[in-house]
């Protein structure tokens, strides 16, 4: 189909007008979004905001592990072969909290290390731990179901053991360590 001059200018005067209706139509969109950001941001205005906090206090928890002394006597201890080493240690809280704790040893010091088994007992029955002796370390706590309350002691006892083997006839094994406890929580 031909299209006159006329025909075409009428059909871009259309064309205008629609693309114009469309730009006035997303300006007033625009405008309505900005009026209600506007209304939005005025309303906090004045308002003001508090965060709830808790209020914590530092206190100096005291726990007193076997009165300073080693849990063996001297240097360690020395396994021989089919042996069985038992020593009872405490622990006592000097604070006037109580304390939720964790037990480990640390700086633990052993000829062949697949070799010791460690049983730690608590006095009232519950075993803490059973298992090798080099893997009762940090990673690995022994976290106390109860609370040790002030003035309150614990004791323990270490049952180390060896296999038998005819290798230990010959060298015995030497074992040393820390014991740790680390307060977990104080009220």
């Amino acid at each position: 189909m031909i299209y006159k001059q006329d025909d075409y200018v009428f059909d871009e005067a259309i064309e205008n007008r629609c693309a114009q209706d469309s730009i006035r139509r997303y300006m007033g969109i625009i405008a309505v979004l900005c009026v209600g950001i506007a209304l939005v941001a005025l309303s906090f205005v004045g308002v003001k905001v508090y965060q709830a906090y808790e209020v914590r206090q530092t206190q100096t928890i005291t726990i007193d592990i076997n009165g300073n002394e080693p849990v063996f006597a001297g240097n360690g201890v020395v396994l021989g072969s089919a042996t069985s080493v038992m020593e009872t240690f405490y622990i006592h809280n000097d604070s006037p909290f109580d304390v939720a704790y964790s037990m480990y040893f640390n700086n633990i010091v052993i000829d062949r290390d697949d070799e010791v088994m460690l049983k730690l007992t608590r006095d009232d029955g519950i075993v803490c731990y059973e298992g090798l002796l080099a893997l009762f370390n940090v990673d690995d706590p022994f976290i106390s179901s109860t609370r040790l309350w002030p003035q309150e002691r614990h004791e323990y006892t270490v049952e180390l053991t060896t296999a038998a083997c005819e290798e230990y006839q010959y060298k015995p094994v030497h074992v040393q360590f820390d014991v740790c406890v680390d307060a977990l929580e104080a009220r």
